[in-house]
């Protein structure tokens, strides 16, 4: 499965108690041909009218210094390898059409940048230049959308 993280949940703190977090993933799927002009392979979400949701739960310790700690090792057990993507904004038809002041050392300046409205988030291109990954991906994709 590939998958999107939608949200991070940990239940309140209770000291001396172990109890249950979640990580709930929105499911993809990897197309069956390549991006018609970069030539990478793309993900979006099945389709159906419903987007797919996957509930990964896992037990948060008793420690509040290691809560996240023990929940990811656990969730990160159950993970094969993160993939990096990015939005497709020829398929979505993004364009550059928002205006925003330019932060400078986290402060609005006065100078005026253009930027990108992005009109969804479901077509996504799968970075396989990555080189950190490129074992894993190989293994991941079918050899016909990882060939040089």
């Amino acid at each position: 499965m590939i998958g999107w993280i939608v949200e991070i949940m940990l239940p309140h703190y209770a000291s001396g108690i172990e109890s249950t977090g979640l990580l709930v993933v929105e499911r993809f799927e990897v197309g069956e041909a390549l991006h018609f002009k970069l030539n990478m392979p793309v993900v979006c979400p099945p389709m159906a009218e419903r987007k797919e949701f996957v509930v990964i739960p896992s037990v948060v310790s008793l420690s509040l210094s290691t809560t996240l700690f023990s929940m990811f090792n656990e969730v990160y057990q159950q993970l094969q390898f993160i993939v990096n993507v990015q939005h497709d904004c020829q398929a979505s038809g993004c364009d550059v059409s928002g205006i925003t002041c330019q932060l400078q050392e986290q402060q609005e300046s006065n100078k005026i940048i253009c930027t990108v409205t992005h009109w969804d988030d479901t077509n996504f291109i799968i970075n396989i230049h990555a080189i950190h990954n490129e074992t894993l991906l190989c293994r991941f994709l079918p050899w016909y959308l990882v060939l040089p």
